[in-house]
């Protein structure tokens, strides 16, 4: 059948052929370099957030060290050491105060005695003299090797993110003083500076976070929601537990008529094993809806290009094979 065909009409199959082929290939090596940039963008905003997520850390740190300084003059440290606990909250109260109104959500400067007793709990100043060493392995371990740790730390009800500063007078250990700050302060800063929102969860076994409450907790897998300050998706974190969500560092997720990107980062408690997960969620609809709506526009320019080109050579090949029978006729 093709061996029918005149030499005109095999042309122009063959050239349609190559039109189709080429423009397909072009279309895919464009879709595959979106999709390329869409990995890309969303690799360096994880990179970026994860530095941001760092940078609070390290400034928080900064913030409790300069504390610290403050703390270990000569009069704090002798009323610790000669366990003189009236005197040392009033040393202390100034700085816990300032520490108080910053923006760190700080609530807790606590001082520990070497045999893992409770002295002195500036925000429980009536609570004191019991031994919580057994249930939080940071004071065992500060006690026995006498050197600073940092990182999250389960508590009883709840996470924290603490730092604990050996103490010594007269070249003499004498306990420990321990800064603590809810977690969600780092949630706070990402809405401050990026707009932002994000979520908390807890290993299920690090907490007894419902024992007081009549509250059902909602839980991922593993893990229990303790902190979020989500405003505008709230069913976000009903999806996840519909998709069975299994905290990716880089996660996409659609609702509705909204695209978003969510990022997980591991919250590692002093001996770097990770306690529990914070997510940050990028709204990305606008973005999508951008690329998208410059994915179509292509497609049409090449289609478009597609169907002209043929249109010109089917064109251009009439006209010359009419031409060639011109000049053929007068040889004859």
């Amino acid at each position: 059948m093709f061996k029918r065909l005149s030499t005109q009409t095999k042309t122009f199959i063959f050239v349609t052929v190559v039109v189709f082929s080429f423009t397909a290939i072009l279309i895919r090596s464009f879709d595959v370099f979106l999709e390329h940039q869409h990995r890309f963008m969303h690799t360096r905003s994880y990179q970026h957030i994860n530095i941001f997520y760092n940078y609070v850390l390290n400034e928080y740190q900064l913030s409790t060290e300069r504390m610290v300084r403050r703390l270990q003059s000569p009069d704090t440290l002798e009323a610790f050491a000669t366990h003189n606990r009236h005197r040392l909250y009033e040393l202390t109260f100034p700085i816990w105060d300032s520490f108080k109104q910053d923006e760190h959500h700080s609530n807790v400067i606590h001082y520990h005695l070497p045999n893992g007793n409770s002295f002195l709990r500036m925000h429980e100043p009536d609570k004191y003299d019991d031994n919580i060493s057994a249930l939080r392995v940071a004071l065992r371990h500060i006690h026995q090797h006498q050197e600073p740790i940092v990182g999250f730390e389960k508590g009883v009800y709840a996470l924290a993110y603490r730092t604990f500063t050996p103490l010594f007078y007269d070249n003499r250990y004498i306990g420990a003083v321990e800064f603590g700050t809810r977690p969600d302060y780092i949630l706070d800063r990402f809405q401050k500076s990026y707009d932002l929102q994000g979520m908390i969860f807890v290993q299920k076994n690090a907490l007894n976070l419902y024992q007081e409450q009549d509250i059902t907790p909602l839980s991922i897998g593993n893990y229990t929601l303790q902190f979020s300050n989500l405003s505008k998706h709230d069913d976000l974190i009903h999806q996840l537990q519909t998709i069975h969500y299994g905290f990716d560092n880089i996660y996409g997720l659609e609702i509705k008529d909204k695209i978003y990107n969510l990022y997980s980062f591991d919250m590692k408690d002093f001996q770097n094993v990770a306690i529990a997960k914070i997510i940050i969620i990028e709204d990305v609809t606008m973005v999508h809806n951008n690329i998208d709506k410059h994915l179509q526009l292509m497609h049409f320019v090449i289609n478009l290009m597609r169907i002209l080109i043929l249109v010109i050579v089917y064109f251009g090949f009439r006209r010359m094979m009419r031409e060639l029978k011109k000049h053929k006729q007068p040889l004859q």
